[in-house]
């Protein structure tokens, strides 16, 4: 269902704008908020919303910049991931890596 939503909002179907604008309402929010507990210097966007490239990184960068708390002090970026539709699974990955290296550098096996 989701891309027949995302092909209706590249052909500019107003129920698909409509179904877009109120799904990326919802998601700026939460990444603001997430924004604002963590401070991070960039936000990578990926996933199936991705498809709407510029739109959906104009509306976020817009967010964060209007709604973030620490905005007037630095600058957060937003682009969109180059990794495509694995972007997640990468991610979560590399988190683990990371997590298994310091644990063996905090038992000092590592090398």
């Amino acid at each position: 269902e989701l891309e027949r939503i995302l092909e209706g909002f590249r052909t500019d179907q107003p129920w698909a704008r409509q179904a877009v604008d109120e799904t990326l309402h919802y998601l700026t929010q939460g990444i603001v908020n997430v924004a604002n507990i963590y401070d991070p210097d960039t936000i990578v966007l990926g996933g199936p919303l991705a498809n709407i490239g510029p739109y959906l990184e104009d509306r976020v960068r817009t967010a964060v910049q209007q709604q973030t708390i620490a905005v007037s002090h630095r600058h957060i970026a937003v682009q969109l991931t180059s990794l495509g539709d694995f972007a997640s699974a990468l991610g979560a990955g590399a988190m683990v890596l990371h997590t298994a290296v310091d644990s063996r550098e905090e038992r000092g096996t590592g090398s």
